[in-house]
């Protein structure tokens, strides 16, 4: 059982894998998570929830957390988010989801920008605070916590584990250092690292499920792990990690998250269809390609199916607003 207490803490704080922590003593634990750098808490209001999703959280009894992989490069900014998801803990339904947002996509980001960009420019130019408010204001949705880690850091976490095992498929050998074939295979973290970020064997949809597949290898590979082993990890990755949540949250968290089944984690991907809900690709302000959606609106309609299980929501007036104004200055391909 201790095992899985301490597996629910690296859930809480550890690169790509968010949860919760229990079954220590409070200033064990504190002590544990204060490795983490330790952000202030992003109020409803500073985060831009709309109005009427304030209270979402109470009403659906899901708990979501954003997770960005940040990639620097080098420069004073915070570097861009090159990979977003969306951890969701139903607490109602004792389920765990992971959503993926696709970077390229043309979106308007709020606050000091306010115009349009690609979604993962968000953080470059406001840090996790910005990235959240865009996140809320184009998706309808009520983010406040988030995780953020550099992908370089994946390596490290990756190796500190004894690596994870991964299904490699033949147009992906040729990019990953001193993989020879196709099949299952055992991957250290920097080949685990160079498979995350592969995009040129295919697309960045594919990229985002394979970011997915080293979360999902990574709980996996947790399981397998012992105390004193885990114990070792925690210590061994927390310095990489910065989040919001803090210690008495994590340990609420863990609490709920503790009754979730880490072998039934449902994934999804927004915008759906691997790119054939993208209207056009467009260039705007020197960046491309920005990808406009042939439905923003269904787009949010997706993602509060996907997370809440709502198949009737009603889109926010601001996010039809936005739409129109996408298609009015970029133009709308029929089909």
């Amino acid at each position: 059982m201790k095992r899985f207490k301490v597996l629910w803490i690296i859930l809480g704080v550890v690169v790509l894998l968010v949860g919760g922590g229990v079954g220590a003593a409070y200033y064990v634990v504190n002590s544990t998570l204060s490795k983490m750098d330790m952000t202030e808490k992003i109020d409803k209001t500073e985060a831009g929830i709309e109005k009427d999703l304030l209270e979402q959280e109470k009403r659906s009894q899901v708990i979501n957390i954003a997770v960005f992989g940040i990639d620097k490069n080098g420069d004073e900014t915070d570097g861009r988010s090159d990979a977003m998801k969306i951890l969701s803990l139903d607490t109602k339904n004792n389920e765990a989801k992971i959503t993926s947002l696709q970077r390229d996509t043309l979106i308007y980001i709020p606050g000091v920008k306010q115009d349009f960009e690609k979604l993962n420019h968000a953080y470059a130019y406001g840090g996790a605070k910005l990235a959240l408010q865009t996140i809320n204001y184009n998706f309808d949705l009520d983010l406040t916590r988030y995780v953020a880690f550099n992908f370089e850091a994946v390596e490290h976490v990756i190796d500190a584990m004894g690596g994870i095992e991964l299904e490699i498929y033949e147009n992906e050998v040729p990019f990953i250092a001193e993989v020879s074939h196709s099949g299952y295979q055992h991957l250290d973290g920097k080949q685990a690292l160079g498979y995350m970020r592969l995009r040129y064997s295919d697309n960045d949809y594919v990229r985002m499920d394979r970011q997915t597949a080293v979360m999902k290898a990574m709980f996996s590979k947790l399981s397998t792990l012992d105390y004193s082993q885990l114990l070792d990890l925690v210590n061994e990755c927390l310095p990489y990690i910065e989040t919001n949540i803090s210690t008495n949250e994590i340990l609420s968290l863990g609490m709920k998250a503790l009754k979730v089944d880490l072998g039934n984690i449902q994934s999804y991907q927004i915008p759906r269809g691997s790119g054939e809900t993208v209207n056009q690709s467009v260039t705007y302000n020197g960046y491309s390609p920005l990808y406009i959606v042939d439905s923003y609106q269904q787009l949010v309609k997706d993602v509060h199916e996907d997370i809440y299980g709502d198949s009737n929501y009603e889109p926010s007036k601001r996010v039809k607003e936005m739409e129109a104004t996408i298609y009015e200055k970029f133009g709308y391909i029929e089909k």
